[in-house]
């Protein structure tokens, strides 16, 4: 269900959006763990693992994040809001993380002029 969207000569890549709030809500736990399986086979076959794109519709710029910063990200997540949030309308519980936080610890910061 959560394979990653992409696969290139280094990584599997998983994209996301995020929006005028600027908190990146598509890290749903579910998710998460899938990536965190799909990190461990991208390595044993050679890649260097699992990388997210993320867009930002509201500033029109881009990061690329490792693997290990998304994992850090989300637990700094969990210790600030106690363990995941979870949608009002579907119950799917998701890793609240900050846009200006995640642009600190890209490997890429890109902008579509």
């Amino acid at each position: 269900k959560h394979m990653p969207d992409f696969i290139t000569t280094t990584h599997l890549v998983e994209v996301c959006g995020l929006g005028r709030d600027g908190i990146l809500k598509s890290i749903k736990v579910s998710k998460y763990e899938a990536l965190k399986l799909w990190d461990k086979i991208a390595k044993q076959l050679g890649l260097l693992g699992v990388c997210v794109f993320v867009w930002n519709s509201n500033t029109r710029q881009f990061i690329v994040l490792n693997w290990k910063a998304i994992v850090d990200e989300v637990a700094y997540s969990k210790r600030k809001h106690g363990g995941p949030l979870a949608f009002e309308n579907d119950g799917n519980e998701y890793y609240p993380l900050d846009w200006e936080r995640l642009k600190d610890k890209a490997q890429l910061v890109g902008a579509w002029d």
